[in-house]
């Protein structure tokens, strides 16, 4: 099927994150495999094609840490299952949750599993940064890709302090990394994918009719080729990102709501 790319720049987002306890890891495994399968015959790939098209789709799994940052604290025996979405526009979002409601028999169990173990759900966010304003390929995580996921909330005092403070990282991203799968992570870690995206926070993200918090939310989505890539990504960004790493530290220390940096790896795509 023939693609065509399109700029990520203001483009919808969605990311749904779960820990899920060992009992259920099988019962997850099976509902994200249907997921991928549902994606793939229901959605189209870039501009190209019938609502709803796919401009970014990965779900990653990885065992979940008790400190993220520090793994000598040992693991919680729970799963993380990580999904990143990002759709060609604002229609797409809505043709996909009534693809889901049609075609895809687990849907039921999706919603339950996400109350029962959800730790960040965000719909309808938009990008706010990724590595090029101009057209890129769609769809190019691949399984087995390292992943880093952090999100943060923040109130709306530091909305200006969060959008300056991304708008740096993507200069940092863009100055220091590559979609040249022959680079050396170690000197310019190798991206399959990368956006930012923002949005204001719901008081129950998937009703938007019960209004809002006041606060804003931030989610940062990366995938790297291999391990090293996210390695490689923090020894650069603590070399070479001056003030900026230090802001980064701060800020996830304040804000975070989940923080998982090479936890997970990649799983399911479009491709495979």
């Amino acid at each position: 099927m023939p693609t065509e790319g399109m700029a990520l720049k203001g483009k919808p987002t969605l990311h749904i994150y779960l820990s899920v306890p060992a009992a259920n890891e099988t019962a997850a495994d099976t509902l994200f495999k249907t997921h991928v399968g549902f994606m793939k015959k229901t959605h189209a790939i870039g501009a190209i094609g019938t609502s709803p098209r796919l401009l970014e789709y990965s779900i990653a799994k990885g065992k979940e840490l008790n400190d993220p940052m520090d793994p000598s604290k040992g693991e919680t025996g729970n799963f993380l299952y990580c999904m990143s979405e990002v759709y060609a526009a604002g229609e797409d979002v809505p043709a996909h949750f009534a693809a889901a409601e049609k075609n895809w028999e687990m849907m039921p169990k999706f919603m339950e599993c996400i109350q029962n173990f959800g730790k960040h759900v965000d719909i309808g966010s938009s990008v706010l940064t990724c590595y090029s304003d101009g057209v890129t390929e769609p769809c190019t995580t691949q399984v087995g890709d390292a992943t880093l996921y952090v999100s943060y909330t923040c109130p709306a005092s530091a909305e200006a302090e969060m959008d300056a403070f991304f708008k740096d990282h993507e200069k940092f991203m863009r100055d220091f990394h590559t979609f040249d799968k022959s680079a050396d992570d170690s000197a310019t870690p190798r991206l399959t994918s990368f956006h930012v995206s923002k949005m204001k926070e719901l008081n129950d993200p998937m009703d938007p009719s019960k209004g809002e918090t006041g606060n804003f939310k931030y989610m940062m989505s990366e995938t790297y080729c291999a391990p090293t890539g996210v390695s490689g990504h923090m020894a650069i960004a603590a070399s070479k990102w001056g003030p900026g790493f230090a802001k980064f530290n701060e800020l996830t220390g304040k804000y975070a709501t989940f923080v998982a940096p090479g936890l997970a790896t990649v799983c399911g795509t479009m491709h495979v």
